[in-house]
C-alpha cells in the first residue's frame, strides 16, 4: 500500500493544506474555516468554526440533521481528495494511483457509513462527484498557479486566519 495519505516533509504538508483549503473554498465550506496552520500537528493544521462539528440540534428535523451530516460528508471527502491531489498532481507532477484512489474511497466508505448510514453505491456516487469535480480543478492550470502562490505564503507566513485564507484564494471565484 503506498503512502500517500502521509506527509513526506514540510513542503508536502504545505501543499496538502493548500488542497485541503482550495477544497473548502470550492465547495462552499469557507464559512467552517477558522484558520490553516502550517505549524499545527499533522491532521490539525486546518481549524474549523464550532459549526463544523455539527453534532444534531433537537430543533431540526432528522432529515435536515442528515442532510447537514452528509453535507459534512462531502465537504471532507472533498477537502481529502484536495489534500492527496494538489500534493500528487503539482509537487510530484502525477496522477493518483489507482491504489490510492482506493484508499481514499475506503476512508470515505467507512465515514459515510458510519456518520449517514450510506449504502456503498451512494458513497461511491459521492466520492466519484468530489473526486471528478476536484480532477478537473487541480488539473487547471489557472488553479495550479494559485495553488503554489498560496503554498509560497503559507509556507513563508505559517499560519492564515479565514479571511487570509479568502484573500489569497479569491480569484478562485474566476474559475
Amino acid at each position: 500500500m503506498e503512502h500517500k495519505l502521509k506527509y513526506r516533509d514540510e513542503r508536502d504538508k504545505t501543499y496538502g493544506l493548500t488542497g485541503m483549503a482550495i477544497a473548502m473554498v470550492m465547495a462552499d465550506g469557507e464559512d467552517m474555516l477558522m484558520q490553516v496552520s502550517l505549524d499545527a500537528p499533522a491532521g490539525e493544521g486546518i481549524t474549523f468554526t464550532p459549526d463544523f462539528y455539527f453534532q444534531g440540534n433537537p430543533r431540526y428535523s432528522a432529515k435536515l440533521a442528515w442532510n447537514q451530516m452528509l453535507k459534512q460528508l462531502s465537504l471532507v471527502t472533498g477537502m481529502m481528495i484536495g489534500n492527496v491531489m494538489c500534493r500528487s498532481y503539482l509537487i510530484d507532477g502525477q496522477r493518483l494511483s489507482d491504489n490510492v484512489v482506493d484508499e481514499l474511497r475506503e476512508i470515505v466508505r467507512g465515514e459515510g457509513c458510519e456518520l449517514c448510514s450510506l449504502e456503498n453505491d451512494e458513497i461511491d456516487n459521492l466520492f466519484s462527484r468530489n473526486f471528478n469535480y476536484f480532477n478537473r480543478l487541480f488539473t487547471h492550470q489557472a488553479v495550479a498557479s494559485i495553488a503554489h502562490a498560496f503554498a509560497g505564503e503559507l509556507e513563508s507566513r505559517r499560519t492564515f486566519s479565514a479571511q487570509e485564507v479568502l484573500d489569497h484564494l479569491r480569484d478562485l471565484a474566476r474559475i
